[in-house]
């Protein structure tokens, strides 16, 4: 059975071979980064976001994923630091067992919609980050990545999900985020004593009908 439009007759209406599921949900994550990459740097309205990603999460083809985007405005690239080579340069914390990078440096995007997004590892490529959840799950492992000396900033914009934040030991966090029928809190085995010139978490946003929590690793 043809997955396209009964008025396109079964026919690939592009004439381009179908997508895989895969693929396709591939192609339709990356559009919803670039989408709320423009909105967190204020390149278009809210309006103008809800309406592209409802537009986008009810594409059954690649083409009107791209369509949703295509009207985007050019943006100027972030500053962007060299790529450490190895972990060659990082000063161990005293108080962390992550290296400390003082080279990351600028701000990166993530969006989840209905779904599940995870970053781990050494992923940070920054000192802020901005997270947009809608009726998904978010979570961010802080423990084996590097961190930036002094703050390392969470914005977080969260609407009927959960964006969980994972801290290693000897990292605190000060958050200011406002629950709206909903949650956030940090846990009390997370530090809450920062320490001048020393990596700390700030967390700020909303959490609408969701929940905003930070645990400590048990590692």
């Amino acid at each position: 059975m043809s997955s396209y439009p009964e008025e396109s007759g079964g026919r690939r209406p592009y004439g381009d071979p179908p997508l895989s599921p895969v693929a396709l949900e591939a192609r339709r994550q990356l559009a919803l980064d670039r989408l709320t990459e423009a909105f967190s740097r204020d390149a278009i309205s809210m309006e103008a976001y809800e309406t592209k990603v409802s537009a986008i999460q009810g594409a059954r083809l690649p083409q009107e994923i791209e369509a949703a985007v295509a009207n985007l405005p050019v943006l100027p690239p972030r500053p962007k630091s060299p790529e450490p080579a190895g972990r060659k340069g990082r000063e161990a914390s005293p108080a962390l067992a992550n290296a400390i990078d003082p080279r990351l440096r600028g701000e990166e995007s993530v969006a989840c919609i209905m779904g599940t997004r995870v970053l781990q590892g050494d992923f940070l490529s920054g000192d802020k980050i901005g997270v947009f959840t809608l009726m998904g799950t978010t979570k961010i492992d802080l423990t084996t990545t590097a961190l930036p000396p002094g703050r390392l900033k969470i914005d977080t914009f969260c609407v009927m999900g959960d964006v969980k934040v994972i801290v290693p030991p000897g990292l605190p966090v000060k958050m200011s985020a406002l629950p709206i029928m909903g949650n956030s809190h940090i846990d009390r085995e997370v530090g809450r004593r920062i320490v001048r010139g020393e990596p700390y978490v700030e967390i700020n946003g909303l959490a609408l009908m969701g929940n905003l929590v930070v645990v400590a690793s048990k590692d």
